[in-house]
């Protein structure tokens, strides 16, 4: 009988702390933006066509800053080129910076649409435009040319286009002028 009194004190502590917890988060800023994306590409022979630079590799680390304003917070992924797929490699790295909307930056969060900001230590296949005059690469339309790599699965933030990661590979030598 005491085993009862005592489970249901634990649950109501927990639930307790888990609201302070959840109220504290409330507290921090939170900015979600909506985009519309000039160009949808329906597949990955459109990406193909389109990227400056075709790439796999590992997220190395990621490093998040005001753009033009507090409020306006972009995420710089450090990213280490173990493939290129299209595009002119770097002459004396495999180390390439790429650009990404949102991130977190003073406790301020900012979220834009489907982008999913690049998690070190995890692999991906990008479909990439360069911008020559910063030295910085971007995901084509924020989301679309960015697969996270598992297993077997090639994983886009928008899970319809997720796919077989062999099919993805296929996909790309089949359209790849190289």
């Amino acid at each position: 009988m005491k085993a009862k009194p005592l489970l249901f004190i634990g649950l109501l502590s927990l639930l307790i702390v888990s609201g302070i917890i959840n109220s504290e988060n409330s507290k921090k800023p939170m900015i979600i933006s909506h985009a519309s994306w000039v160009k949808y590409y329906p597949d990955v022979k459109s990406l193909v066509e389109d990227a400056d630079v075709i790439v796999e590799g590992e997220a190395e680390s990621i490093k998040s800053y005001p753009r033009f304003d507090e409020l306006d917070i972009a995420t710089d992924v450090y990213f280490n080129v173990s493939k290129w797929y299209k595009g002119s490699e770097p002459k004396s790295r495999n180390k390439i910076i790429i650009e990404q909307d949102g991130g977190v930056y003073n406790g301020v969060t900012r979220k834009l649409d489907k982008v999913e900001i690049m998690e070190p230590g995890k692999k991906y296949l990008l479909f990439l435009d360069y911008s020559p005059e910063e030295d910085k690469y971007a995901v084509l339309t924020g989301w679309q040319g960015q697969f996270k790599l598992g297993f077997f699965k090639a994983e886009n933030p928008e899970p319809s286009r997720s796919m077989d990661k062999d099919k993805l590979y296929d996909e790309i030598a089949r359209h790849n002028q190289r």
